[in-house]
C-alpha cells in the first residue's frame, strides 16, 4: 500500500534582527571551499541529510557545472563558541529574466534544504531565524527554494500560503518493514511478482546475465560514459535536448562524484564526507546493459542517474536493474530505495511511500510579485495540461519549446 509522509508544522516567528547565533556570509566558490571543515562536520551531525547537501556533491558541482553567471553563496550558522550550527548552501543566479537565489546545484540536484546538527526544536527555530533574517537581505528579485522534503530543517523557512499543497513527490521502496527479500517479494501483488519473474527468466535466455555494484571510484570509468550516452539518446526521443544530462559538463560531474576522495585535491577539498557513491551495473554476454548510479547514505540508496541500452528494450533492461539493485540493497542492509523527486509511471508503480515535497517562493521586487504569482498558479497549471498530453504530442510540444528554454 502506497503511504504519504505528512508533517505537521507550528508557524514560525517572522524572523528578526539581534536574536539568534552568528550568521556568516560566504560569498563565491572559494569562500565555499574554505567551509569543507564545518560542512563535513554539520554531514555527521545532522539529523536529516541528503546526497545534495554533502560537500562531496557541492565540491563536484563546483568543479564541473557551475557556470560564469552563477554565483555560489552559503549562510553559515555558528555558536558563541564558533562552533558550526547550520549551513545553507545557495547560489545567485538569474531565472525568466530577473535575479533569484536558490539552493546550490539547481536545478542538478534533486532535494532541497539545509544542514543543522542535532539540538532541540526552540533552538532549531532561533536558528532558522537568523539564517532567514540575512538571507532576506540578499540582493536579489526574489528567493525561490523548492525541493524540501518534510524532515529537512528547512521547511521552517516556509510561509502558509506556499505550504498549503506540495508542489512535487519523491518515491522510495521501504524495506524496513519485511524481514528479508522474501517476505518483500511475497507482499507484492501476484501478478507483479510474475511479471518481474517473467523478465528476469527473458533475459537469461537471451544469453548470460551477471550482476555487480561497483565502489564507484573503483569501477570502469567507461561505464558511466557509455550509460550517458544511453541517457542521451533517450532524451533526444523525447525532445529533451536541454535537459542537464545534454551538457558536456554533466559527464564530467558524474566522474568527480564517482571518484570522490580519489580524485585529485588540495587542501580542505579532499573529499571525507560520508556516504559513498555506488554504480550498480546488469551485463549480458559480458557488455553493460543498464546502469544505476547513486548514494548509499544513512541507510538509504539515492538513485541519481540510471540508464539502459534502448537496443535490448524488448528485455524492459532498466526495470530488471532495478529490481536487482533493489534486493542487492536490502540484503546488504539497506533500508530503502529512493527514485527521487518528479513524477514517472515507474515510480509510481513500483514504490510503497511517497513524500510530498515543498517549496519557498519569496519575492524581494516587484518583478519577484510577478513570478510568485506564475510559481503558485500558472506553472502548475501548464504543468498538469502538460503532463496529460500523449507521449508523441508531449514530445513535439518539448521540441517547439527547446529554443525559447534556451532563449
Amino acid at each position: 500500500m502506497r503511504t504519504a509522509m505528512l508533517y505537521s508544522l507550528i508557524p514560525a516567528s517572522s524572523p528578526g534582527k539581534g536574536a539568534g547565533p552568528n550568521v556568516e556570509l560566504h560569498e563565491g566558490a572559494e569562500a565555499l571551499r574554505g567551509l569543507a571543515p564545518a560542512w563535513r562536520t554539520l554531514e555527521r551531525m545532522a539529523d536529516h541529510c541528503t546526497p545534495f547537501q554533502t560537500w562531496r556533491w557541492a565540491r563536484a558541482w563546483l568543479r564541473t557545472m557551475c557556470g560564469p553567471d552563477v554565483e555560489p553563496l552559503a549562510l553559515l550558522a555558528r555558536d558563541e563558541a564558533g562552533e558550526p550550527l547550520a549551513l545553507m548552501p545557495l547560489q545567485r543566479d538569474r531565472h525568466v529574466g530577473l535575479r533569484r537565489i536558490t539552493w546550490l546545484s539547481m536545478p542538478t540536484l534533486q532535494y532541497g534544504g539545509l544542514l543543522m546538527r542535532s539540538m532541540p526544536q526552540r533552538d532549531v527555530r532561533r536558528v532558522i531565524n537568523a539564517l532567514a533574517s540575512e538571507l532576506w537581505e540578499q540582493q536579489a528579485d526574489y528567493i525561490d527554494l523548492p525541493l524540501i522534503p518534510w524532515l529537512n530543517p528547512g521547511m521552517e523557512l516556509l510561509t502558509k500560503p506556499d505550504r498549503e499543497t506540495p508542489h512535487n513527490f519523491s518515491w522510495r521502496i521501504d524495506f524496513s518493514t519485511f524481514a528479508d527479500w522474501r517476505a518483500f517479494e511475497l507482499a507484492l501483488k501476484p501478478s507483479a511478482r510474475r511479471a518481474r519473474k517473467k523478465r528476469l527468466n527473458k533475459l537469461r535466455r537471451a544469453g548470460e546475465m551477471a550482476f555487480f555494484v561497483h565502489e564507484a571510484h573503483a569501477a570502469p570509468p567507461a561505464l558511466l560514459d557509455t550509460a550517458l550516452e544511453w541517457k542521451r539518446g533517450w532524451l533526444r526521443s523525447q525532445g529533451l535536448e536541454d535537459s542537464e544530462p545534454m551538457r558536456e559538463e554533466f559527464g564530467h560531474f558524474l566522474h568527480t562524484l564517482a571518484r570522490g576522495e580519489h580524485a585529485p585535491a588540495r587542501g580542505d577539498e579532499a573529499d571525507t564526507g560520508h556516504g559513498r557513491w555506488l554504480l550498480a551495473e546488469l551485463r549480458l554476454d559480458g557488455a553493460p546493459l543498464a546502469v544505476d548510479f547513486g548514494m548509499e547514505l544513512n541507510g538509504v540508496f539515492h538513485s541519481f542517474f540510471a540508464a539502459y541500452n534502448a537496443d535490448f528494450s524488448e528485455y524492459s533492461p532498466g526495470k530488471a536493474a532495478l529490481w536487482l539493485t533493489m534486493q542487492w540493497c536490502m540484503e546488504n542492509g539497506t533500508a530503502a530505495y529512493d527514485m527521487l523527486a518528479n513524477p514517472a509511471p515507474y515510480k509510481l508503480d513500483w514504490a510503497n511511500v511517497e513524500v510530498p515535497l515543498w517549496r519557498a517562493v519569496r519575492p524581494l521586487g516587484a518583478g519577484g510579485l510577478a513570478y510568485r504569482l506564475w510559481a503558485r498558479q500558472v506553472s502548475s497549471l501548464a504543468r498538469g495540461v502538460h503532463e496529460a498530453l500523449p507521449v508523441p504530442v508531449k514530445t513535439l510540444v518539448r521540441k517547439a519549446l527547446n529554443p525559447l528554454r534556451s532563449a
